[in-house]
């Protein structure tokens, strides 16, 4: 009966312990903040150019992870209405979206990731 209750114990104990993000879904990229709403662009978000031909990508940090932006880059969802600041950041996609309003009263949708790190450059 001990023996259960030791099995037991252990597998609650793994059980909670945190996971790490495996490393095949990290990326780790120099990328822009972005808050173009006043140029008929779209408020706050970051873009990332994944290759030299490739459009760019639009995201959002997770609400989890917001602070560690907003660490990196103090103006981040501040009144500044115009910014480009380059970073560097390490971070994972989510299958989760955000609405991000854009010019001409129109609304995107980018994907949400999860920000491991970021610096601001």
């Amino acid at each position: 009966m001990k023996v259960l209750i030791l099995m037991f114990g252990l597998l609650a104990w793994v059980s909670c312990q945190e996971n790490e993000v495996p490393l095949e879904n990290v990326v780790e990229t120099e990328a822009t903040i972005v808050s173009n709403l006043a140029a008929d662009g779209c408020d706050w978000h970051i873009e990332v150019q994944p290759g030299k031909e490739a459009n760019f990508q639009n995201y959002v940090p997770t609400k989890a992870t917001e602070s560690k932006v907003k660490a990196a880059v103090p103006e981040w969802k501040t009144q500044n209405s115009y910014s480009f600041t380059p970073i560097t950041i390490k971070y994972r996609a989510t299958s989760g979206t955000q609405k991000v309003q854009c010019g001409w009263g129109k609304t995107g949708e980018f994907t949400e990731i999860e920000v491991l790190e970021i610096k601001k450059k």
